[in-house]
């Protein structure tokens, strides 16, 4: 009897399970309907004197009322936006990020809210880990072959809600042109820092897990006795040694603004002579852009000041997983602030990111442990 009871109850949350997939289906065509129609304004700046207008009682057949939102103007009343404004803000996300745009991309489809990614456990390289269990063998004429089997996990993304609250006054709206233009820089900018904050350092609650949080991160030892808030040579070739040789190829050093003069007056030395460990192409009369080891050298806001742990990232994040679900949605309302003349902008993006490395692995031959994501030991 327990079990015809477990029976059942696994089939009615099955059927719960696909009532609220076809429920959020319906919502989201209902959502991607009412933005079409959104559309038919001939740039973002014409709805926003349209949603301004409607704050006198001058109503405009082309606004949408946000979905699960009241028809009729109350404290939570607002606009859809049109999908073709979120796509832009969303291309402009993706060609201003540094981080974020060079990570392995995984976008989720209608009604679906997370994802499981399969990925092999293997924590050696040594024979018989090796993919998981993997295992290949000198076979004699006329033996049998060993079998193996391999192991693996799931790296699981939920969706998280990454949202900006925007209020504009009513002589702001004014100039709708100015406004546009602002929207359209300054709010994927904030979007792109906090995403990509949370890509190098987040701690996955209700957020991504960052890079600096991963169990794969090897931090290297800093030498003894450095000073601190100093690098040496020495900590970039042992930090190149760590990064598994298969991730050197879209490996990439980000380093946070502060390191940068410690970089251009670094050098290796040979007796009396040396050679730099980092210079720009054509010494300093170029732009400030070079590599270190081959690989390129980019400053972001997001890693951690000089000294600290991730001040310098050496970084493969074809290893990082990134879910994403369609453009960013943009709603407006005039009635949030309706005492003060104000209106506001609300931009919600879904998203969440893990490193797709459960660990680091230890080498076929030789015992430090190798990875794509390599830090130094805080100074």
């Amino acid at each position: 009897e327990i079990r015809e009871l477990d029976a059942k109850l696994e089939e009615q949350n099955k059927l719960i399970d696909a009532r609220r997939r076809i429920l959020a289906e319906q919502a989201e065509e209902v959502d991607q309907a009412n933005a079409k129609k959104a559309n038919n304004f001939r740039s973002f700046s014409e709805m926003l004197m349209a949603v301004h207008a409607a704050a006198d009682g001058r109503s405009d057949d082309r606004l949408i009322r946000s979905s699960g939102m009241a028809e009729r103007p109350g404290a939570d009343g607002g606009f859809v936006v049109g999908t073709d404004y979120s796509q832009e803000i969303i291309k402009r996300m993706w060609d201003s990020g540094k981080i974020f745009n060079k990570c392995m991309n995984i976008p989720l489809g209608q009604g679906v809210n997370s994802t499981k990614i399969p990925g092999v456990d293997e924590e050696s390289r040594a024979n018989g880990f090796r993919f998981g269990g993997i295992r290949a063998y000198w076979v004699g004429e006329g033996n049998n072959i060993p079998s193996s089997k391999g192991k693996f996990y799931n790296v699981g993304l939920e969706l998280e809600k990454l949202a900006a609250l925007v209020y504009l006054t009513e002589e702001m709206m004014q100039d709708s042109t100015q406004m546009e233009s602002w929207a359209n820089e300054s709010v994927p900018k904030e979007l792109m820092f906090v995403l990509e904050d949370a890509i190098i350092s987040g701690d996955g609650v209700a957020k991504p897990r960052g890079i600096l949080n991963s169990n794969a991160l090897i931090t290297v030892p800093k030498e003894a006795g450095q000073l601190a808030k100093t690098l040496k040579a020495e900590n970039i070739a042992k930090m190149w040694a760590r990064c598994k040789s298969e991730n050197r190829d879209n490996a990439i050093w980000f380093v946070n603004q502060s390191v940068e003069s410690v970089l251009y007056t670094m050098g290796l030395t040979f007796g009396t002579a040396g050679t730099p460990v980092f210079m720009p192409p054509g010494g300093f009369s170029q732009s400030p852009y070079g590599t270190i080891l081959g690989r390129p050298v980019i400053s972001v806001e997001q890693c951690p000041a000089l000294g600290s742990v991730g001040d310098i990232l050496l970084a493969d994040l074809n290893a990082y997983y990134l879910a994403t679900k369609g453009e960013i949605k943009k709603d407006v309302s005039i009635h949030v602030k309706f005492e003060s003349a104000e209106t506001a902008f609300r931009f919600i993006m879904r998203v969440d990111g893990a490193p797709s490395w459960k660990s680091a692995v230890i080498p076929a031959k030789g015992e430090d442990t190798l990875s794509p994501f390599v830090a130094l030991q805080a100074r």
